[in-house]
């Protein structure tokens, strides 16, 4: 016989059904969340799982039937009919009494705002969007009746209308057939008269905007045919600047084409007939405080031709452009082709590792990774035991000795790998002569960059200066006291630690004949000597130079900064001489000309400087200030970031937003079906400059600040560089940003091959045509790279893989196209990858922000500052269902990421649907820095200000968090204070410990925290039933 149980038996109180009045009057935002809780398959799937998680661990009472317990309705004996124990059908009728109340409050409010919370909850279904968005978008692209509509926009209504009614039938027992066949009816109706009116609605905007085209073109040809030159701004392009008026030069002739005719001594804007420059808008306010905030942004709409695609060529942006609207593709950055130098450093660098295995191998027997090999060798120097092989260190000092004499060393591996070297430094030499930066005679022979130990410089500046006198002396030369001093004092003070390298003298400086003469074989302990230190500050600064000149002819760019400032000069003078126009008008508008060309110039130099290295250092790179910046924010990193990984999985809801659903689904089941072959393809990304994290922390030092700082000066700072470094592998957020780029550049790879192929043969959308000009394709290199992946390319497991590393001119290509194409290929993948996986660039922060004050206050906002460049303003752009699909898997893994945190923190506040939406949107980035200020704003206003005191999710927050929001560094000065303060004092208590433990290095780690989660749940459980 089943067990009955009587109410006082019970664990939980038997006045379960008082727990939900239902009241008269609700707030919209509760109506909204009773409706996405009831008519959402999002949201009713949440709870449902959540339903299901706090089941997880009660134990079953022998013998309990929930059928037969007289206390439960009638209504409920099916909800309850599989459960198992008292305390399981507790949680089961509490959360179909939720389910209740949420309908009781849909048909208690009026019938608005029901049926609006009812339909914005139905039309953010991400099934609806799933099953219903492709099929609508397709159709309204192709259709120009309303009945070609409403056919198409039933099917697609019926088709989504059925997955999710049937979703929802599933996981309410209460919904009743009668309302999943309304619910596929009503769906249809809609889909219907949706599409059916985009359809006519598209129809007229396409005859209105032929029309504009048609006169648009009718007022070319007639500007063309007569009339004088004009300016390349209109009344409309100049009037964020107040400006206006007749752009005329005043007695301009008309010449025979391609012949000037300039006037001596007045400057004059050059004709242009190219498309309007500048981003494809998104909202105005948007825009203006992307404007405001970004160089890039604010140079890309500068109302100066020559500014914007100066930025556009300098600095690296995957916006879409109105050129690229036009038909006109865009060019692939300086920002962006450095990035590929990298790519071959990192590959060098992995073949000097690779000698010195072989090396160890072949004397020791014994096959190590240079880990393995570098505790060996540690271990045997502590304890005295003689090594019969070389570490790595002393590997790759003895490759430098050998590299700066020029004499082989007799062991096969250092030799090899000198080889090596030597043909990366051979290969800058011969691309500065073809680049005009020097002559062919001026290259060193035998060149090393000459890398100073700073540090040791400084420490003993007096022993070098007399070094350099008796070396000089000892070989029959008369040293220059004072030029010695003033060069080695060029040395402290340029910021880098590479002689020639200061400044903007680029490569000529470095390959050309040093400013000491020195022998340097005697200056061991002055120089650094691990050819891995060398070659990182090396290419890091003159692949940038190079890459500047190649671009712009000249590292400093000043023949681009001329050409903006007579852009300038010309649009001054035609005001000047338009006598229409009172003189205080005139005086007023060019005084806004004039602020607005020293800003751009100040931004163009400042972006350029930023790529360089050289921005906002200090005029004393080893002053205590800035020494102490730099600790503190690399201490900053190894408490605080311990949870970086796991706060980035929604990553790969970005993948989606790039490529869109089927794209990323076949990227993860190939790299599923074969692990190595997804390592193979993604060294396609390694070749295009990204995804080195592993090797560089290129994108961990990016999202902290750390990159770009004078060297380090001490050895307390180097041990620090060194355990930050370590931190970010502990952390797995190196690894992590590597794996996750290697899997987005597949993803991306692979879509960029799939529409290059199909608009090589002339059904490639719209869109699609506007984001491969976007990428710096036009239809030329479509056809040429479907051509060549015929040829080398292949699919495996359904995904197509370039193989740019065998790309060569086939028949029909002009000697070295296909090198052409394969550097635009590896700038597009490099780019949309670092786009997808957030990785700040130079036009994506502040300017303020590198400088070493700007740099403690912004310290983790650089993530915020990208995203909304590389995330937000794109997705605005293209607003399509990838980028939909996307935002909202984002939003949902952001929101599971901040519960799943705060389980970890020990923070037990339930949150609403819309609290959890909320918290989602922050973590995923979609809003990049705009959320940031509104969380430093709820903080300071302490809860009261802000989104979520907006939905009625108010939080209290203590005045160090309120700190740390403004800057990380004020929690650590704050907490480090009042741990001095108790114990000076003698106040050591519970709160002091706790506060020390937030101070110690890892103790942030997420997966020495991931058991608080289950620990959390369980004592909230053992709080529930104590309470009742």
């Amino acid at each position: 016989m089943a067990q009955v149980l009587q109410p006082s038996e019970l664990s939980f109180r038997s006045d379960i059904w008082d727990r939900f009045p239902i009241e008269s009057d609700y707030s919209f935002s509760e109506v909204l969340g009773a409706a996405f809780r009831t008519e959402n398959t999002f949201a009713a799937g949440f709870n449902f799982i959540f339903e299901k998680y706090n089941s997880r661990g009660i134990q079953d009472v022998v013998g309990y039937d929930a059928l037969e317990q007289p206390w439960i309705p009638t209504q409920f004996l099916e909800d309850v009919m599989y459960s198992r124990s008292p305390r399981e059908t507790q949680i089961i009728l509490e959360s179909a009494q939720k389910r209740i109340k949420d309908r009781e409050i849909l048909s208690s409010v009026p019938m608005s705002s029901s049926f609006g919370a009812v339909a914005i909850a139905s039309i953010a279904d991400p099934l609806a969007l799933l099953f219903g968005s492709a099929t609508a978008i397709k159709a309204a692209s192709r259709i120009s009746t309303f009945a070609q509509g409403a056919k198409s926009g039933l099917k697609a209504g019926l088709l989504s209308g059925a997955a999710t009614e049937g979703t929802l039938a599933a996981i309410q027992p209460e919904r009743s057939k009668t309302e999943v066949v309304a619910g596929i009816f009503a769906s249809g109706v809609f889909g219907a008269g949706l599409v059916g009116g985009i359809a006519v609605g598209r129809h007229n905007a396409a005859s209105v905007k032929a029309n504009k085209l048609i006169k648009l073109g009718e007022d070319i040809n007639k500007d063309l045919s007569e009339g004088p030159i004009v300016f390349k701004g209109t009344e409309a392009d100049f009037s964020r600047m107040g400006l206006g008026g007749s752009r005329e030069m005043p007695g301009s002739k008309r010449n025979a084409p391609g012949v000037g005719n300039q006037p001596l001594g007045r400057p004059q804007a050059r004709r242009s007939r190219s498309p309007k420059t500048g981003d494809v808008p998104t909202w105005a306010p948007l825009d203006s405080a992307q404007q405001m905030m970004f160089p890039g942004a604010r140079t890309r709409a500068s109302p100066f031709k020559s500014v914007s695609e100066t930025s556009e060529r300098l600095v690296e942006s995957n916006t879409l452009k109105e050129k690229n609207m036009a038909g006109v593709a865009s060019e692939a950055s300086v920002e962006t082709l450095a990035k590929q130098h990298m790519g071959a450093l990192v590959q060098l660098l992995s073949s000097i590792s690779s000698a010195h295995k072989a090396y160890r191998l072949r004397t020791t027997g014994k096959s190590e990774g240079v880990f393995v090999s570098a505790v060996r060798d540690k271990f045997s120097d502590l304890v005295g035991v003689n090594r019969s092989a070389m570490s790595i260190a002393e590997f790759r000092r003895m490759s430098t000795g050998s590299l700066r004499s020029g004499k082989a060393s007799g062991i096969k591996e250092v030799d090899d790998s000198v080889k090596s070297v030597r043909e990366m430094f051979d290969y800058y030499g011969k691309d500065a002569v073809n680049l005009g930066l020097i002559k062919p005679e001026q290259v060193v022979s035998n060149y090393v960059p000459r890398v100073w130990n700073v540090s040791e410089v400084y420490k003993r500046r007096s022993d070098l200066v007399m070094l350099i006198i008796r070396d000089q002396s000892s070989r029959g030369l008369t040293p220059d006291v004072k030029k010695i001093n003033a060069q080695v004092d060029r040395i402290l003070d340029n910021g880098t630690p590479i002689e020639g390298m200061d400044g903007l003298a680029g490569p000529r400086g470095v390959f050309q004949k040093r400013d000491l003469d020195i022998n340097e074989e005697l200056f061991d302990d002055f120089l650094v000597n691990d050819i891995d230190d060398i070659l990182r500050s090396y290419v890091r600064i003159v692949s940038t130079d190079t890459e500047l000149a190649r671009k712009f002819g000249r590292v400093d760019m000043r023949d681009q900064v001329e050409e903006i400032r007579n852009e300038a000069k010309a649009l001054i003078l035609g005001i000047q001489d338009n006598k229409k126009i009172p003189l205080s008008v005139r005086n007023e508008r060019i005084q806004k000309i004039e602020e607005r060309l020293n800003s751009d110039v100040k931004a163009i130099e400042g972006l350029r400087d930023i790529l360089r290295g050289i921005y906002g250092l200090p005029e004393n790179p080893y002053g205590i200030s800035s020494r102490a910046a730099r600790l503190i924010m690399d201490f900053n990193n190894i408490i605080m970031l311990g949870g970086a990984t796991f706060a980035s999985l929604s990553d790969a809801a970005r993948i989606v937003m790039q490529v869109g659903l089927q794209d990323s689904f076949k990227m993860a089941k190939f790299a599923v079906s074969d692990l190595q072959m997804a390592k193979a393809a993604g060294n396609e990304v390694k070749l295009a400059g990204t995804a080195l994290d592993m090797a560089l922390q290129t994108t961990a030092m990016r999202l902290t600040g750390m990159q770009d700082m004078a060297p380090r000066f001490s050895k307390a700072e180097a041990a620090m560089g060194y355990l930050t470094n370590g931190f970010f592998i502990a952390n797995l957020l190196s690894p992590w940003n590597a794996m996750i780029k290697q899997a987005a550049g597949i993803a991306v790879s692979h879509k960029m091959l799939g529409d290059a192929i199909s608009w090589s043969s002339g059904t490639l959308s719209k869109a699609g045509q506007a984001r491969m000009l976007s990428a710096g394709f036009n239809i030329d290199d479509a056809k040429k790279i479907a051509q060549i992946f015929k040829v080398h390319g292949e699919t495996i497991n359904d995904v197509r893989l370039p193989n740019t590393q065998l790309w060569d001119d086939l028949p029909g290509f002009k000697p070295g196209d296909a090198k052409k194409l394969q550097t635009k290929y590896r700038a597009a993948l490099a780019r949309d990858v670092d786009a997808t996986v957030v990785t700040p660039g130079a036009g994506d922060q502040p300017l303020w922000v590198h400088n070493t004050f700007g740099r403690l206050i912004a310290q983790y906002k650089s993530f915020g500052f990208a995203a909304a460049n590389k995330v937000l303003v794109p997705g605005l752009q293209y607003k399509d269902a990838a980028q939909l699909h996307g935002a909202m898997m984002a939003v949902f893994t952001g929101g599971m990421i901040s519960v799943a945190r705060d389980r970890m923190n020990n923070m037990s506040q339930e949150k609403s649907l819309a609290g959890f939406v909320a918290d989602g949107i922050d973590q995923s980035g979609l809003l990049g820095w705009y959320f940031q200020a509104n969380n430093m704003v709820e903080a300071i206003s302490d809860g009261n200000i802000g989104l979520r005191p907006m939905i009625g999710e108010r939080q209290n927050f203590s005045r160090r968090y309120a700190a740390g929001q403004i800057s990380p560094s004020l929690t650590t000065i704050s907490r480090a204070s009042s741990i001095f303060g108790d114990v000076v004092t003698g106040n050591v208590d519970h709160n002091t410990r706790l506060t020390t433990q937030r101070m110690i290095p890892g103790n942030t780690l997420f997966y020495l925290k991931l058991g608080d989660i289950m620990r959390t749940s369980d004592n909230l459980e053992k709080v529930n039933r104590t309470g009742q």
